[in-house]
């Protein structure tokens, strides 16, 4: 299968370097069929290089309002659509590659064409997985990128032949496209340019408005790739409280120096033992290079970056931990960095106690089901088909993990919920209420799409002491920033957001939007809840 021929292959990155003609002694067919595999070698490495950017700087997983993405693609200057086709081999070939969907977006109606016949008619993508526009990109970016399933989109834009020939008009408008892009909440934006166009890169480097930039010129001969990340507005959640904040960078100093015994206590299990239960030459390891480097009196970024390193570079690669760590660290940029097939047994069979034996489900909602593996054993045991079967985050868990329920992504900007009034009669919150802000509208929510006489089944941490809360963020760091490689959450410090409630407080707010308490499943040891987990089971009224 071979792309449409293209007059004007020029236009496109990848030229063979040889049309051919009745003087080369090449025949058309062979020149064209060794354009197509210099274009999908070449535009697969840029494929490949973006998705590797992306899930270490924007990860889908990842926490962060600022540094968060979709697993969308819009590829703003599309040309004839080699980037569409080329996902879709990627994505063919290996599940665990490539983008859901590629936006190809072109302004050219003649090159829009040949985009419309390599993904339609040549390679036959569904519009599911490659979606093809005839617009201008700014206009398309300003009329659609805030809508849902376009929101945190990576952005891709191939100026090197997409450009003006004009050197003037080309630098005026790559910098308003950047600009506008990038002050839109796009998590990440790559770029390519001519390496011969220094004037292109300086103009991106001096008068583009970003938090970061990682430049590669090794990738392509002839290109350089740009890949620009926002400035990260301050979350406006994350005022100073009565202990101190993730931003204030100061938790690891206040929480060692606590005068509370057991916080101290469930500070060191979390450091020690959450990762390395059954290796305590290990556990011994942490603990003392950590006191040493306290000394230091550094920042928490400065801390989470030594841990990231001992973790990884020693204590993971130890004989001790490989023969007896429970852990299965490569699972940790996917599912909260904990075994996943105890983890999923033992919430499963909590919730399922907390049910009374006469109540029967019909339809059921997970809200913050992150890659869904619990609501899917949930929806199973349960017995309820997958159209039955409900989860919504507002992560992108993508296409993998949404075999077995029914997966919407939500909206992060209004706390609603993306279900009819009335329509379930279980919802589940397992640790995702304290990640909510403005939770109270996300809590009417859950009152409103439950039937009369529903289930709501919570699990979250007591935090009965301000130092408890801030164990917690340090417990949340150590997932996003330490544990989990890539990192989960890279911009933590700046851009993480929890708040934390008392059991009691949870029961309080519940009770004032008409739900009551029917069981509960707590203990405070703090060998086997060291950080205060607990489940409540509420009933609508």
């Amino acid at each position: 299968m071979v792309f449409v021929p293209h007059v004007s292959v020029t236009k496109q990155p990848f030229t063979s370097g040889c049309l051919a003609s009745p003087m080369s002694g090449i025949s058309a067919e062979s020149c064209l069929e060794q354009f197509e595999n210099d274009l999908f070698e070449n535009q697969t490495a840029i494929l490949r290089w973006i998705i590797q950017i992306r899930n270490n700087n924007c990860p889908l997983h990842s926490f962060s309002e600022n540094s968060r993405s979709i697993n969308t693609l819009i590829d703003g200057f599309a040309g004839i659509g080699t980037l569409a086709v080329c996902n879709d081999e990627l994505s063919s070939d290996n599940a665990m590659e490539g983008f859901d969907k590629v936006v190809s977006i072109e302004n050219d109606e003649e090159d829009y064409q040949f985009l419309l016949s390599n993904v339609q008619d040549c390679y036959q993508i569904s519009h599911i997985k490659a979606e093809c526009v005839h617009m201008n990109f700014l206009d398309w970016f300003k009329a659609n990128y805030s809508k849902l399933n376009y929101f945190k989109s990576v952005i891709h834009l191939d100026y090197a032949f997409s450009m003006s020939q004009s050197s003037k008009d080309s630098k005026q408008q790559l910098a308003s496209i950047l600009n506008e892009v990038l002050q839109g909440k796009c998590p990440m934006v790559t770029v390519r340019l001519p390496s011969h166009r220094k004037d292109l890169e300086s103009l991106v480097k001096e008068k583009v408005s970003y938090r970061s930039i990682i430049t590669n010129n090794e990738l392509q001969e002839g290109y350089t790739l740009l890949a620009l990340f926002p400035v990260i507005t301050q979350n406006k959640y994350n005022e100073e409280k009565e202990y101190p904040s993730i931003s204030s960078k100061r938790q690891f100093q206040h929480v060692w120096n606590s005068k509370v015994p057991e916080i101290r206590e469930r500070f060191v299990h979390c450091l020690t033992k959450q990762m390395l239960k059954n290796c305590p030459i290990q556990q011994d390891i942490v603990l003392n290079e950590f006191s040493a480097f306290m000394e230091n009196e550094v920042d928490d970024q400065k801390i989470y970056d030594f841990l990231f390193d001992l973790f990884h570079n020693k204590v993971f690669k130890s004989q001790e931990y490989l023969e007896k760590g429970d852990v299965n660290v490569t699972q940790l940029n996917v599912n909260s960095s904990v075994d996943v097939s105890k983890r999923i047994n033992k919430r499963v069979n909590s919730i399922s106690e907390l049910i009374p034996e006469d109540f029967h489900v019909e339809s059921m909602a997970d809200i913050g089901c992150s890659e869904g593996s619990i609501t899917s054993l949930l929806g199973k045991q349960l017995g309820l088909s997958k159209e039955n079967v409900h989860g919504c985050d507002v992560r992108d868990i993508g296409k993998l993990y949404t075999k077995d329920f029914t997966f919407t992504l939500a909206n992060e900007d209004d706390n609603t919920l993306p279900y009819a009034s009335n329509s379930q009669s279980l919802v589940v919150a397992l640790m995702s209420l304290h990640h909510i802000p403005n939770v109270e509208k996300t809590m009417e929510e859950i009152h409103r799409i439950l039937a009369p006489g529903g289930l709501l089944i919570i699990r979250e941490h007591d935090s009965f002491h301000n130092d408890m809360a801030v164990v917690l963020d340090i417990l949340h760091g150590l997932y996003s920033l330490v544990w989990s490689n890539p990192r989960e959450t890279p911009n933590f410090c700046d851009d993480y957001f929890c708040n934390y409630q008392s059991k009691e407080q949870w029961a309080e707010k519940f009770g004032e939007i008409g739900f009551k308490v029917l069981k509960e499943e707590y203990n405070r040891d703090i060998e086997n809840n060291p950080y205060l987990y607990f489940y409540t089971c509420f009933q609508k009224q």
